[in-house]
């Protein structure tokens, strides 16, 4: 389960996982884009993003002597992970992998693309101010 389990103490977390993941400024969603503009970034600048060609599938990509690299991230036994440089990266949680990037010797991972602010849309089936997640979600 790419997010995490569905439910937790017979609680549906879903969609407070995908929220959590939204708001990572490392974490860019589906985006065509984000891994050209990687090329304008310092070496070792990264994102994570959903694959633009196998939905439902997290996908780094990094920036390498001015070229935009990207590594399709699995999950193996309830981990998230992937290698790079010989070097396999590995985490409970997508916020544990990069953490787990970030502090690798190899400093191959070094610096976070942020993703552009959020903005604000309006969707034609508004939540309900009684619904848990309503303040979360108007921005997403």
């Amino acid at each position: 389960a790419w997010y995490g389990p569905l439910k937790v103490n017979h609680r549906i977390v879903l969609h407070e996982r995908i929220i959590q993941l939204a708001k990572q400024k490392w974490f860019h969603g589906y985006s065509k884009t984000a891994e050209g503009g990687l090329k304008n970034e310092t070496p070792g600048t990264f994102l994570i993003r959903l694959s633009t060609d196998r939905p439902g599938i997290f996908t780094v990509s990094v920036n390498i002597r001015g070229d935009a690299y990207s590594r399709r991230i699995d999950m193996r036994d309830g981990v998230f992970c992937f290698e790079w440089g010989g070097i396999e990266y590995r985490g409970a949680t997508l916020e544990m992998l990069v953490n787990s990037m970030k502090n690798a010797d190899n400093n191959a991972f070094s610096t976070i693309c942020e993703r552009p602010p959020l903005r604000q849309v309006k969707s034609k089936y508004p939540y309900q101010k009684t619904d848990p997640i309503y303040e979360e979600t108007e921005f997403l």
